[in-house]
């Protein structure tokens, strides 16, 4: 006998089947009433629901231990309904079951993003059926693309040039003649996160945003890439802070080719009493791995000139370099040379899945507003396990000795530039090479914060970075020329090699000394440079995304029949777009 054999009650009825038992509610038995189990053929289909006759009824109800699922009946035991869970067998999946993030996942998100708020979906992001697995088989043999972000279009206030940050006035320092003040009113790169002014275009109809400058237009100090405690001149090339070690890197920076500039030391160890407490300074280059609250040489990323006795910092571990001090005054001349970046991925191809596809730059990044300003949010490059580890190596063990050496064979980040170094000047005379053999820093080598889903790609703007560190009072300023205040003795800028004559000093010896300049560039060029490779990733996304969006509406036209959705690199097309939401920061 099946479900579909028995009678239906009508609504309201207070007959129960036969088969059913029921207990009056005021009657108590010792004894449970004995319930016969109905037999049913094992089939794999439920059979059909039985529709009730009453106006607006979903089912009739059905006998206590029913085979119908969702179907309520009495209990043997007891005068309350039974109610059993819905266990409708679900269609199957093409390619397995779908995983689903667990909250926790969600959470270490949420906590890794910090004060920045979850900004629009990126178009990226896995889509559900059949156009999105589609879309999956086909991206795996594609090169990595732009990921889309769905937004609105711009507001007229979007078109209107970026404007400085604003310029608060501090008491200190003492003893300075230039005026130094706090900026305020834009984002800080932190929390994995790296922040640059930008506004809508017309030029642009799809991309519909680009990067911008704000004043002054030059090489400096960049407002958003510097400690919050480091305070600027209204140029952008001093700085100073109270605190502690603080550090900020310049708005340019370097991947390949030989750069050079010069820091002078404004305030730092006085030459006529070098116990006093002055303050100190580091000059160097970092990556932008390296954190803005320790100074330059702290870690892998960096390397630094410490102004005491004139050492070479690398990984917090000083070695002797000059022989005396650099004091108040001093002006310390870098020139970083860097190897082809044709020769950089060559080295990083092993360890890379793009390698196969030719070199490409791919920014993913979204435009949000901070104090009504528009600014791209994109992922930072963030320190890895093993390069801490490098830094910080437990107890020397075999064991411990064995998994190091084994990751530096084995690791993209160990891997170095052949051929990179960084001389050192002081007041025009060159000292010696203080860095070879720096290490790579093109990804995979730089990896951004992955939990937040942070791709490991080229975005442009990693290299290294021209960088200075002050504590407590300490004041320098940077100079990226093209005039330069002490020049290097043997480099040529803008020109070939040309022999230079040096004339010794030295009574004792007879022979003047014939050498050959090298060649170097003023890393002033590195800002007209850099704003010109930005526009040429910004017309090139703008074709690649137009070109995209036409096969997706060509494919979406003849696919509409069949209820199917295009998706575009991963992304809905129909996606509803956002308007660009103001992010809150929680200043310290």
């Amino acid at each position: 006998m099946s479900a579909n054999d028995l009678p239906v009650p009508p609504t309201g009825s207070s007959s129960i089947p036969a088969n059913s038992v029921a207990l009056s509610p005021g009657r108590a038995t010792s004894h449970p009433p004995p319930v016969i189990p109905m037999k049913r053929s094992l089939s794999r289909d439920p059979e059909p629901r039985i529709e009730s006759p009453a106006p607006g009824g979903h089912h009739a109800t059905p006998l206590a231990g029913s085979p119908e699922p969702n179907l309520v009946g009495t209990g043997a035991a007891t005068n309350r309904p039974i109610k059993t869970k819905a266990r409708d067998k679900p269609a199957p999946r093409e390619g397995g079951r779908e995983k689903k993030e667990s909250w926790k996942k969600k959470e270490a998100q949420a906590a890794a993003r910090g004060g920045t708020p979850t900004s629009a979906p990126a178009s990226g992001t896995s889509t559900k059926g059949t156009s999105s697995k589609a879309a999956a088989v086909v991206a795996k043999d594609a090169p990595p693309g732009l990921q889309v972000y769905p937004l609105s279009p711009p507001k007229e206030v979007d078109y209107l040039a970026a404007k400085p940050p604003i310029f608060v006035p501090v008491v200190y320092p003492k003893n300075s003649d230039a005026t130094f003040y706090e900026t305020t009113e834009h984002p800080s790169n932190r929390k994995g996160f790296r922040y640059l002014p930008c506004k809508a275009s017309r030029l642009i109809p799809t991309l519909k945003y680009h990067t911008t400058e704000v004043p002054p237009y030059a090489a400096r100090i960049s407002y958003e890439d510097k400690s919050s405690h480091i305070h600027l001149d209204e140029s952008g090339v001093s700085l100073t802070t109270e605190k502690g070690f603080r550090s900020a890197r310049a708005n340019v920076g370097l991947r390949e080719g030989d750069w050079y500039y010069e820091c002078k030391v404004l305030n730092g160890i006085n030459p006529d009493d070098p116990t006093e407490e002055n303050g100190h300074v580091r000059i160097g280059f970092a990556r932008r791995e390296t954190s803005l609250d320790v100074p330059v040489g702290y870690d892998a990323y960096s390397y630094g000139i410490r102004d005491k006795d004139g050492q070479i910092v690398h990984m917090s571990r000083p070695k002797d370099f000059m022989k005396e001090s650099v004091v108040n005054g001093d002006v310390i001349g870098l020139h970083i040379s860097l190897p082809p970046l044709s020769v950089q991925r060559g080295i990083l191809a092993p360890y890379s899945e793009n390698s196969k596809y030719p070199p490409d730059v791919i920014r993913d990044r979204v435009p949000i507003k901070y104090k009504a300003q528009l600014y791209f949010e994109s992922f930072e490059y963030m320190p890895v396990k093993d390069m801490e580890d490098a830094m910080n190596p437990a107890a020397p063990t075999a064991t411990s000795s064995s998994s190091l050496s084994t990751a530096k064979g084995t690791k993209a980040c160990f891997k170095t530039l052949p051929g990179s170094k960084i001389t050192v000047y002081k007041n025009g005379k060159r000292i010696g090479t203080a860095f070879e053999d720096l290490f790579a820093f093109l990804p995979p080598a730089s990896q951004p914060l992955s939990s937040g889903g942070g791709r490991p790609l080229d975005d442009g703007f990693c290299g290294y970075y021209p960088t200075v560190s002050v504590f407590r009072g300490g004041r320098a300023q940077v100079n990226f020329g093209p005039t330069w205040e002490h020049p290097p003795e043997d480099i040529s800028f803008g020109g070939d090699e040309i022999p230079i004559l040096i004339t010794n000093d030295d009574e004792m010896q007879d022979d003047d000394v014939v050498i050959n300049k090298s060649k170097a560039r003023a890393i002033c060029e590195r800002y007209n440079e850099q704003i010109a490779e930005d526009c040429v990733y910004d017309l090139i996304d703008e074709v690649d995304l137009w070109l995209a969006e036409q096969k997706a509406a060509e494919a979406g036209s003849s696919s509409a029949d069949n209820g199917v959705g295009i998706s575009l690199n991963g992304a809905n097309p129909t996606q509803e777009a956002k308007e660009i939401q103001e992010m809150h920061i929680d200043e310290e």
